[in-house]
């Protein structure tokens, strides 16, 4: 079995996945008796990317196509399995 190619993509999208998964290194869990519970991603998060990386897209555009990454990742969609 021959491993399968990389999908193409373009730097916009290289970017927007880069500093989703940078802002998901600084998740902020939510602690309790019977666990814990991965809380959503928050524009702090993501402000804290920018400030140590920079971005190239407008704040607003990142923002929001990275917290559409988050939701996906966080409701279990296809995106969460390549963890």
């Amino acid at each position: 079995m021959s491993v399968p190619a990389e999908m193409p993509t373009d730097p916009i999208t290289d970017h927007i996945i880069s500093t989703f998964w940078a802002a998901h290194r600084a998740r902020r869990y939510l602690a309790g008796a019977s666990g814990a519970v991965a809380l959503p991603l928050s524009h702090v998060e993501i402000g804290a990317v920018v400030d140590a990386y920079g971005a190239f897209l407008p704040r607003l555009e990142l923002d929001t196509c990275v917290l559409a990454v988050d939701q996906e990742h966080m409701d279990g969609g296809m995106f969460a399995r390549i963890n």
